[in-house]
């Protein structure tokens, strides 16, 4: 636990001050399971050391970190899980059964809003009638087709692509204003993973016409130059809407209790939830520009900007930040709505691997997400 607190300081940038110099050392790993059409799941691992010195002044102490990457089956990796679960209950493997149970749930949704409401947002199940809440681009479809794609419902998936090519990204009918959290992890997210499971093995070349499935990356890609605008800030964070008639974003004004003055301003998840989406979308086009606003807002988010005067709390965040200077315009620090996609985004680029080793994402000291992770991993917090 003394490694621990040590570790939350030094990720924090807080210099750790003793009697005499110490070494400390921590050891943990980040891992990730990744889709095989031949083996089902394999487990990645990356175990990491962590070794830093304390220091007798008031200078952050120098950190090393060392890591090698080993793969080994699922059944490896679960047998060398620590147990959460209740003892009573017991893993025994694949369940045919209950997978076509899941399945059946997932088509009985799909068709419904298939008979009723294909190519629009939303279905009311309750009468069946139709609603377009998220820009009128069909948000189900996109959304629902990388499970589709799992499942191997191939007439379905069929059906997606062929209403995603033809979708116009750019256009909105009924909209003046495009929500930019909502759209990037539905309609952005869901391009990019559905673009990477119809690349990966466990689809078949050839399952699904290949325009369409190209087609997916030239659509995210259209969607993302009209999401740009967001970031036309001072700051260089993104606003929480943007006009896609006039490309201008747009934000509400916030007042702040700590000086009772109003800011414009986004709240923290809206600031940092693009991030894995960006990245990824820099490494399938090779086009730094996505990746520019990602490490911008990690930076920002994550770096000496937090202002530890603030937070009791090292490594948490606070929920609304100022679109001019970056700063965090309240005290509320915590993992509830606003905030909680942040860590989440987060930590998930630290494990994802980028084709830019020079990103900020591939810096594994980052603060917020390497002192969430460890925290989290070591009962620290619960």
């Amino acid at each position: 636990m003394k490694v621990v607190r040590h570790l939350a300081a030094l990720f924090a940038g807080t210099p750790i001050i003793q009697a005499s110099p110490q070494w400390f050392e921590y050891s943990t790993s980040y891992a990730k399971y990744v889709p095989s059409r031949t083996t089902g799941l394999s487990f990645v691992s990356t175990p990491i050391t962590i070794s830093f010195l304390t220091t007798t002044s008031k200078t952050t102490p120098t950190l090393s970190i060392h890591s090698s990457t080993s793969t080994t089956s699922s059944a490896q990796a679960l047998s060398a899980c620590p147990t959460i679960q209740s003892s009573s209950l017991t893993y025994t493997g694949a369940d045919a059964v209950k997978a076509e149970a899941v399945k059946n749930a997932f088509l009985r949704s799909w068709n419904q809003y298939s008979d009723y409401c294909f190519g629009q947002d939303t279905l009311v199940v309750t009468n069946n009638t139709c609603v377009d809440n998220f820009s009128g681009w069909g948000v189900t479809i996109v959304d629902a087709l990388d499970t589709a794609i799992i499942m191997n419902v191939t007439g379905i998936v069929a059906a997606q692509l062929a209403h995603i090519a033809g979708t116009d990204f750019t256009v909105v009918e009924n909209f003046k204003e495009v929500n930019g959290f909502e759209t990037t992890i539905r309609y952005l997210g869901g391009l990019i993973s559905a673009y990477d499971l119809l690349h990966s093995d466990i689809v078949e070349p050839g399952t699904y016409d290949e325009d369409h499935v190209e087609a997916l990356l030239t659509q995210a890609v259209t969607l993302a130059g009209k999401l740009n605008f967001r970031f036309d800030t001072p700051s260089g964070l993104p606003t929480d809407s943007i006009d896609f008639f006039t490309n201008t974003g747009s934000s509400s004004d916030f007042i702040s209790p700590l000086d009772n003055k109003t800011y414009e301003s986004s709240n923290t998840a809206v600031c940092g939830s693009f991030m894995l989406e960006y990245y990824r979308l820099s490494d399938l086009t090779g086009d730094d520009i996505y990746r520019t606003f990602a490490d911008n807002a990690v930076k920002i988010l994550s770096g000496p900007i937090l202002g530890s005067k603030l937070s009791k709390y090292i490594g948490l965040v606070g929920s609304e930040v100022d679109l001019e200077t970056g700063r965090y315009l309240q005290s509320d620090y915590g993992w509830g709505a606003g905030i909680d996609s942040f860590y989440e985004v987060r930590s998930r680029c630290d494990v994802t691997p980028h084709t830019d080793s020079n990103s900020t994402s591939s810096n594994h000291t980052s603060m917020a997400s390497s002192h969430m992770w460890m925290a989290l991993s070591s009962g620290l917090l619960r």
